[in-house]
């Protein structure tokens, strides 16, 4: 698979290396060269110091062979307009993917549309990091959990305690303790290596096993586990940027959400400014 990256900036380094590692061809666009420096010393794709949101720039790239282009610079309408040109220069281009973090933008579905923009998806980082937040507050036994099907399914990640039931059992013996319906384990994480089990795989303390599961089926599930879960009631958010408020807006119907905004005046001290 051919990527081209538009933005070499933090946003785009991660993502270039994240692709990398799965064995794709990446080409990283932009006009900074001291950014693009930084990518070529440390990762293994071609770079190209060009405007990545002119049609010479995107042709330089080899946009016309290209299957995804994530348009991730500091500016949402330089992302929309190389979106845009890729869409009327390069048919061929099946996937266009930006960095949107102007929420005019982002939740403007006739802007985004296929037959205007045809971005698929837009993608506001503060956003992603307010959800992810939200969902290990709302399953607070886990270490991570991801959202399918707008959150009718979740894969949940349970680090295993000393003290728990599932500590030395083998897959295969799973049924004996009686687990829930349909109930699985897919994944083990173990010491930063990923095993998919077979039936003589032990659990081990420590380990982090990953669970596809229902969201009306997540109770059994803890209950299982041995895991407890209390919702959360008061919320306490230090921050009042971007994330804070984009958590405070999901939760505020769950919970009781402070904001408390640091506020530094001459440089020597702190004010706290509590929003509701």
């Amino acid at each position: 698979m051919r990527v081209i990256i538009i933005g070499a900036g933090e946003v785009g380094y991660q993502l270039t290396r994240s692709i990398v590692a799965e064995g794709s061809e990446v080409v990283v666009v932009d006009k900074d060269p001291a950014k693009l420096q930084r990518v070529s010393d440390e990762l293994d794709v071609a770079t190209i110091n060009t405007d990545g949101s002119s049609p010479k720039g995107l042709e330089e790239a080899g946009a016309a062979n290209a299957d995804i282009l994530l348009a991730v610079t500091d500016s949402d309408e330089t992302n929309m307009i190389t979106c845009l040109l890729a869409k009327s220069m390069f048919p061929s281009l099946k996937r266009k993917i930006a960095r949107i973090r102007n929420l005019d933008y982002y939740r403007n579905e006739q802007l985004l549309r296929k037959e205007s923009l045809d971005i698929d998806p837009a993608i506001c980082p503060e956003i992603e990091v307010a959800e992810a937040i939200v969902r290990l507050i709302e399953t607070p036994f886990a270490v991570d959990v991801e959202n399918f099907e707008d959150g009718l399914v979740k894969l949940i990640g349970f680090r295993v305690p000393d003290d728990s039931s599932l500590r030395g059992v083998a897959f295969k013996n799973l049924p004996d303790l009686d687990p829930p319906k349909n109930f699985l384990i897919g994944i083990i994480e173990r010491d930063g290596n990923v095993i998919i089990p077979t039936g003589n795989d032990r659990i081990k303390s420590g380990d982090i096993i990953y669970m596809p599961i229902l969201k009306w089926e997540v109770g059994d599930s803890v209950k299982f586990l041995g895991a407890s879960v209390k919702p959360a009631k008061k919320i306490m958010i230090v921050g009042g940027g971007r994330v804070g408020f984009h958590i405070a807006s999901i939760m505020e119907a769950q919970a009781d959400v402070k904001i408390i905004r640091l506020v530094v005046y001459g440089g020597d001290r702190d004010t706290c400014h509590h929003e509701a």
